[in-house]
């Protein structure tokens, strides 16, 4: 039981994964990422203001991105879903803060889709770009439990999400998000967010409540009690 490897895995669906090769039983178990549920937090309208002055964002319906900007999330789809949603009802725009491959073409489909957008390199105190986005887009083709999810919720935004790994795992479709498996549900989701005003804020609220059962000292717990024996 001591000297015995253990295995962990982020979500259900990779216990699966992993099985399928033959790790299995008590030797594999399940614990998902922690957040720091206190640095990662929403802020009032007020700080939120003027943490948007200081992205120099306007105050339009912000669809935020934060991670790799690589082929596999899938942000060339996102950008044309966006560009074909009929924006009348509300103003919006998309931010993206990370580096990868993708960048330079990103930048220049915004520009032929005549997409309203900034792009920013990797900060340290990411949780101010959270703070000050209204939806967190994360359009991945597979995902195991993306940090970036778990902070963006911790900060109170909606998710607007494929209906990928860990992904399902933490956003309650309807609840605290809206998943998606192809683009006609992209589309559908995101005509929700701009012809309901309320909606991402009542999402952003329920995701909050439901960040904080990935809290990092949660986490913490569970891997003590697993390297106790307990777990």
């Amino acid at each position: 039981k001591w000297l015995g490897p253990r295995f962990v895995v982020v979500t259900g669906d990779l216990r699966e994964e992993v099985a399928a090769f033959g790790l299995s039983g008590n030797s594999l178990s399940v614990l998902p990422n922690g957040v720091d549920i206190g640095t990662y937090r929403p802020v009032d309208a007020a700080e939120r203001a003027a943490l948007r002055r200081e992205w120099a964002w306007p105050e339009w319906l912000c669809f935020l991105y934060v991670g790799r900007l690589s082929p596999e999330k899938r942000l060339d789809m996102f950008l044309d879903v966006l560009a074909g949603t009929d924006k009348i009802s509300k103003p919006l725009f998309a931010a993206f803060v990370g580096e990868g491959p993708e960048e330079n073409r990103l930048k220049e489909l915004c520009a032929r889709l005549n997409i309203p957008a900034r792009f920013h390199a990797p900060v340290e105190e990411v949780w101010r770009a959270y703070q000050a986005a209204d939806v967190f887009v994360l359009p991945s083709v597979s995902e195991g439990l993306s940090n970036s999810l778990l902070e963006a919720m911790s900060c109170g935004l909606a998710v607007l999400g494929s209906r990928v790994g860990g992904t399902v795992d933490a956003v309650v479709d309807g609840g605290t998000g809206i998943l998606f498996d192809d683009e006609n549900g992209l589309r559908a989701g995101i005509k929700r967010l701009l012809h309901e005003p309320d909606l991402p804020i009542s999402l952003g609220r329920a995701g909050r409540e439901r960040a904080l059962k990935f809290s990092i000292v949660e986490t913490a717990k569970k891997y003590e009690a697993l390297y106790l024996g307990k777990g």
